[in-house]
């Protein structure tokens, strides 16, 4: 669609031409979300991939009149090589989509930037592929599972995300185990007496690492206040 002049609006510009010569005619628009998966079901599928899952959720609802900071809860997913669990900073998707919907469709169109550097190099490695993909979930064929039977983790990370207002958390899922990583501690170390850093809870279970990051708010001066863009990129 080519605009008349650089102030025309793209929507009424469009209205006027697909109702060119249609007089009385209806246009029907649908605004749905993407055909992703649910969290839970992309969790286990990257799984038996062999691959890890990092996510971020910020929730910036505090926000809410003021229009120039960001808004509402923030998400991002990326689908990362096993190695990620000691170099996660590079693949940290950060928090800038509006829904999980978006989030995980994201995540699984760069699924191959992971997924080619899980590929064994012995030729007779056999390829870990998913054993059942349904819309309940993925039969991922492991003796534990992360989710411990939790088919929507998104109320777990929003309830965390609640108490860090702000905050973006980070949080890396593999097969065996959870890391939720805080961006700073509520204090300098007693021992050490170091700066802030980041601090990170591991445990067998999603459910159970939040229930450890939960337990150890940050203090308010440690919150910084919620800025950046008002957008979806």
């Amino acid at each position: 669609m080519c605009l008349p002049d650089a102030d025309a609006d793209p929507l009424e510009t469009y209205l006027r031409q697909v109702t060119t010569g249609q007089p009385g005619g209806r246009i029907l628009l649908q605004a749905a979300p993407p055909a992703a998966p649910s969290l839970a079901t992309m969790v286990r599928l990257v799984h038996v991939l062999g691959l890890v899952v990092a996510l971020s959720v910020a929730d910036h609802r505090a926000n809410a009149g003021a229009p120039h900071l960001v808004q509402g809860l923030r998400w991002g997913a990326r689908v990362a090589p096993p190695e990620a669990t000691t170099d996660l900073l590079r693949w940290v998707p950060g928090a800038h989509h509006r829904t999980v919907s978006r989030a995980v469709d994201r995540a699984l169109r760069d699924l191959r930037n992971a997924s080619d550097r899980a590929v064994p190099t012995d030729p007779y490695t056999a390829i870990l592929t998913p054993t059942n993909n349904n819309t309940v979930g993925v039969d991922v064929g492991h003796p534990r599972d992360v989710l411990a039977g939790q088919d929507d983790p998104v109320l777990l990370l929003t309830t965390l995300a609640a108490k860090y207002p702000g905050v973006t958390l980070t949080v890396l899922l593999t097969p065996d185990r959870c890391k939720v990583q805080l961006p700073r501690e509520s204090r300098p170390s007693a021992e050490t007496n170091a700066g802030p850093r980041k601090v990170v809870f591991t445990a067998p279970t999603l459910a159970e690492a939040v229930a450890a990051a939960g337990s150890a708010p940050l203090e308010p001066a440690d919150v910084p206040a919620a800025q950046g863009r008002n957008d979806d990129s």
